[in-house]
């Protein structure tokens, strides 16, 4: 039996729901302006995360946009960075009408979480 299509599909640049078996304590460094392609669609401008310990980008999407509004007060970007958050893998996030889960943000809860520690692996979260 040959290979799976599913492992070359995507763009490795940025986080994927894969990458969060656990959820992960970080903070928010920086975010910036990139353009994307994102399934199905063309190239477009999006705002991308970056965060401490993680070298991949989580492109930034109307719910999680919404959660950091929440938790910071402002929907000015600018006032992010530094901000402690928690990503991790939510099975109920739908694309189009497919539940294929996703990349959440929410405030970091205490209790056992993965924690982000400095590596010498980039992609490295543990």
């Amino acid at each position: 039996m040959g290979e799976s299509y599913k492992k070359y599909v995507g763009n490795g640049k940025y986080l994927r729901k894969e990458d969060f078996p656990s959820p992960v304590n970080t903070s928010i460094l920086w975010i910036k302006k990139e353009v994307v392609t994102a399934r199905g669609k063309g190239p477009e401008t999006k705002m991308v995360l970056y965060f401490d310990g993680l070298k991949k980008g989580l492109v930034l999407n109307t719910t999680n946009g919404d959660t950091l509004k929440e938790l910071t007060g402002t929907e000015d970007t600018a006032e992010w960075s530094d901000l402690p958050v928690q990503l991790y893998t939510d099975p109920d996030v739908t694309f189009g009408n497919k539940k294929e889960g996703g990349i959440r943000i929410r405030k970091p809860l205490s209790g056992p979480t993965l924690k982000v520690k400095p590596s010498t692996d980039p992609d490295s979260v543990s």
